[in-house]
């Protein structure tokens, strides 16, 4: 009998118990439970290099505030040498840190500028790529940045990497203090929270150099690469290889008569005029602009940038899930129903057009009006399960918003026949919650799965779930943890980071569960994710659809 290659793997598979799948199955690229790791892209970079062979230098007055950074830089290049020393050493241009190919300066004193820039000269001579955090300290509004401004600009002529920050909107606060320096890169400061994207006048108040640790991560990662790269051409290299952000300051009239001005950020053009168009009954007219570019530790290396959602979806195992399914994709989710509770559906949108049942508004407002959250998700469910059925039901207009719509929307997505209802919102007031609670009682007793990104309430079966970028901040274990940093795209708001996303992400699992087992209670089905899941390396369970379907498969035989 001839024996094929093909039919040995098969029978070793067998053996091994292991699934064979023909074609070839993406690579998953390991997250962390840590937002700002993800967030700039370090996972996918960590795939080329972690930084083995190089050595960085952490400058502070006082060693033990050096020594407390040592961990930040060491988790952004984990396999780098990190060294703590006091600044005096850089400024006498101390023997102690010729062999350091990545020195940064976490704190600098602008009386000091001359002796400053002549090291940074010497240890630029010497192929060291000396990073300097652009502002140190909170911001407070009427500072006087004059000297910090002069000290920037000829710190950055002699060849050091400048560091700004910016928040997770991209946000910078002071507007008027970056465009009066050049910042070879911008990265994230979690101490600005994305819900002041709007404020112009806000300003930081925490440290703007901790932006600085990471990028010092990233250039070691860089150098490991590339150790021939010059200081010089690394700056260069730096702002041509982020993620591209333009700032607009618009007028707007939010109260009529009464114009102010906005700080806004964005990822393309296409995405401004689509807020301009948006908003236009408040007459926006951009005033001026400001371009900047962030970090992302995989485009800094060249790697080819991941898709919208592609890690998310990657992470999951979707395309294993669905072989496991044994039946083609087009045919995942099947006769399965999800209910989007949201607004803005376009009726028109390809991820729409043909999917829908029974729309309907349970607000002042028709249920279709342009693209934005509720097709975004939408075209996420459709990733995960691409032939359910989808029942936009509008919870949300310009003028109603709340619990009270949100109950309105169980209410019509059970009494259309709803298999699944999808909430991607804010959480429920406390005072509320038990009016919640029985609306959503009345859905799980007809077999409905409930999923909501932000339940605080007591239904011990709703799926709660979450990034995975948040684990490490999170306590509860009742959580499904999904990839969320990977939803940006250029016509995407830029803080779209994909915590809204986890809720159709899930749905589309449920969607498969119950097209293999429709009787599955939402108990069961809640127990089983949390039960199906894979360790990130850090140790948080990340959602495993593959798992999943395995489960559910094995129970049925």
């Amino acid at each position: 009998m001839k024996i094929t290659l093909s039919f040995l793997v098969l029978l070793l598979c067998t053996v091994l118990n292991i699934t064979a799948y023909a074609g070839s199955v993406p690579p998953i690229i390991p997250p962390t439970g840590d937002f700002k790791t993800n967030f700039l892209n370090f996972p996918q970079a960590w795939t080329v290099t972690k930084g083995k062979g190089v050595k960085i230098a952490v400058l502070a007055a006082e060693l033990k505030t050096a020594e407390a950074q040592i961990p930040t830089v060491s988790r952004s290049a984990p396999a780098a040498e990190v060294r703590a020393f006091r600044t005096n050493h850089f400024a006498a241009l101390s023997p102690l840190l010729d062999t350091f190919r990545v020195i940064l300066l976490w704190e600098t004193n602008e009386k000091e500028a001359p002796s400053l820039i002549k090291a940074i000269e010497h240890y630029r001579n010497k192929g060291c790529v000396v990073i300097l955090p652009a502002y140190q300290g909170p911001m407070q509004a009427g500072h006087d940045y004059r000297a910090r401004h002069h000290f920037i600009k000829r710190a950055s002529q002699a060849g050091a990497v400048i560091v700004g920050a910016h928040g997770r909107a991209y946000q910078l606060g002071n507007l008027d203090f970056w465009k009066k320096i050049t910042v070879d890169t911008y990265a994230l400061h979690t101490g600005i929270d994305g819900d002041q994207a709007f404020n112009p006048e806000f300003m930081a108040d925490e440290p703007l150099q901790t932006p600085s640790l990471v990028v010092a991560g990233a250039i070691a990662l860089l150098r490991a690469q590339d150790p021939k790269l010059e200081p010089m051409h690394l700056k260069k290299f730096l702002r041509g290889k982020g993620r591209k952000v333009t700032w607009y300051r618009i007028q707007i009239e939010w109260s009529k008569g009464k114009p102010e001005q906005i700080c806004r950020p964005f990822l393309s053009y296409e995405s401004m005029t689509e807020f301009m168009e948006r908003f236009k009954k408040y007459k926006p007219k951009p005033l001026d602009m400001f371009r900047g570019s962030c970090l992302d530790a995989g485009l800094l290396l060249g790697l080819e940038p991941l898709g919208n959602g592609e890690w998310s979806y990657q992470a999951l195992k979707t395309e294993q899930a669905h072989r496991l399914m044994k039946m083609s994709t087009a045919q995942v989710g099947s006769g399965v129903t999800v209910a989007l509770l949201d607004h803005m559906f376009d009726q028109e949108h390809p991820s729409l057009k043909g999917r829908l049942v029974h729309p309907g508004s349970v607000t002042n407002a028709p249920v279709f009006s342009s693209a934005g959250h509720g097709t975004w998700m939408a075209e996420t469910l459709l990733k995960i399960a691409p032939a359910v059925n989808i029942m936009p039901v509008r919870i949300i207009s310009d003028t109603q918003e709340g619990a009270d719509y949100y109950i309105k929307g169980i209410q019509y997505a059970v009494k259309n026949g709803a298999d699944i209802i999808s909430l991607s919102h804010r959480e429920v007031p406390s005072a509320q919650r038990a009016a919640f609670d029985a609306a959503i009682k009345k859905a799980t007793q007809k077999g409905i799965v409930c999923v909501f990104i932000h339940y605080q309430g007591k239904c011990n079966d709703v799926v709660i779930p979450s990034p995975v970028e948040f684990a490490g901040y999170d306590e509860r274990k009742d959580i499904s943890y999904i990839v969320g940093t990977n939803f940006i795209n250029k016509n995407s708001f830029p803080y779209t980071w994909g915590v809204s996303q986890t809720a159709p992400i899930a749905a589309g699992v449920i969607a498969m569960m119950k097209q293999l087992k429709p009787k599955l209670t939402p108990l069961q089905i809640k127990e089983l994710l949390l039960s199906s899941v894979t360790n990130t390396p850090d140790g948080f369970p990340l959602l495993d659809a593959a798992k999943v379907v395995e489960a559910i498969k094995s129970d049925i035989r």
